[in-house]
C-alpha cells in the first residue's frame, strides 16, 4: 500500500474482488487480480468473512497466504447479493410477511454488525428513483421491499453516486457525486472532498479518507464501508482500476 499525491494505491494481492455477477472486471489488470466468484448467499458470507479477516486461517497456510495480505474488499454488487439472499429465503420456503421481515433483518445485520478489521469495504449498487415522504423523487440505492426503500444509505458514512459528464474528455467524464445535488442521496463527511464532483478514481476516494482521518498515525482506525450507486455503465467497476499500483 502506498499513499502519494493524495491517492492510496495497493498491490494486486491486497485487493479482493467478490464477484456476484459473474462478469470480468473492466480493466487490463483484471487477469492478475484476486477475484472470488460467489453464486449463493452462503458462499458470499464465507468469502466475506475470510476477506475481512474474521476467520482463523492459522491451520491453512494456502488460505492464509491468499487472504492475509488483503486491505480492500470490493463487493460487486450489493444489488446482486440481495438477489442471492432472496434465493436463499425462497429455498428455505420462507414466504409472505416472514420473507420480507427476514430479508430486511439479514441486510440490516450485514450493514450494522459487519467488522472489517481495518480493511476498506466497498459495495457497488444499482440505483432507482423513489418518492420520499416529502413527495420528492430521489435517486437512491435500489433495494426490494418497502422497509429499507430509500434507507440503505443511512448505514453508510460515504455514499457516492455516479455521473457521466459529456462536457469533459475521457476519463474525467466519469465522475462521482460526493454530496447530494438535491436529487440523489450522495453524502460524505464535511471537508473530505474539495469538490462536489470528482473523477471516478477510487484511489483518490480512499486517499481522501486516509488523509481525513489521519490513518497514517492511527493504525487501529477502521474505516466505515463505502457504497457506490449508479446505473450500469456509469463507471462504478472501472473506478477500481485506479486502486492498483502500476508494475
Amino acid at each position: 500500500m502506498t499513499f502519494k499525491d493524495g491517492k492510496l494505491q495497493f498491490k494486486t494481492e491486497e485487493v479482493l474482488f467478490i464477484d456476484t455477477e459473474r462478469k470480468m472486471l473492466p480493466f487490463k489488470q483484471a487477469s492478475s487480480c484476486k477475484v472470488k466468484t460467489v453464486n449463493t448467499w452462503k458462499q458470499f458470507e464465507a468469502v466475506m468473512r475470510a476477506g475481512c479477516g474474521l476467520v482463523d486461517l492459522s491451520n491453512n497456510q494456502e488460505k492464509q497466504n491468499y487472504y492475509g495480505p488483503i486491505k480492500v474488499v470490493v463487493v460487486d454488487s450489493f444489488t446482486r447479493i440481495l438477489y442471492l439472499l432472496s434465493e436463499l429465503l425462497r429455498e428455505a420456503n420462507v414466504s409472505g410477511y416472514s420473507f420480507w421481515a427476514d430479508y430486511a433483518d439479514t441486510i440490516e445485520r450485514l450493514l450494522m454488525q459487519w467488522q472489517s478489521h481495518g480493511r476498506f469495504i466497498i459495495f457497488t449498487a444499482l440505483d432507482e428513483i423513489v418518492r420520499d415522504t416529502d413527495n420528492i423523487d430521489r435517486i437512491v440505492v435500489k433495494v426490494d421491499g418497502k422497509k429499507l426503500e430509500g434507507k440503505i444509505e443511512s448505514y453508510f458514512t460515504i455514499c457516492l453516486h455516479t455521473k457521466f459528464n459529456s462536457l469533459k474528455d475521457y476519463p474525467k467524464c466519469y465522475q462521482f457525486c460526493t454530496n447530494t445535488d438535491g436529487k440523489n442521496t450522495a453524502k460524505s463527511p464535511e471537508g473530505m472532498f474539495a469538490e462536489k464532483y470528482i473523477q471516478n478514481d477510487m484511489s483518490l476516494v480512499l486517499g481522501s479518507i486516509y488523509k481525513y482521518y489521519d490513518m497514517e498515525n492511527n493504525p487501529d482506525f477502521t474505516p466505515s464501508p463505502i457504497i457506490i450507486c449508479g446505473k450500469s455503465g456509469t463507471g462504478k467497476s472501472s473506478s477500481f482500476k485506479y486502486l492498483l499500483e502500476e508494475n
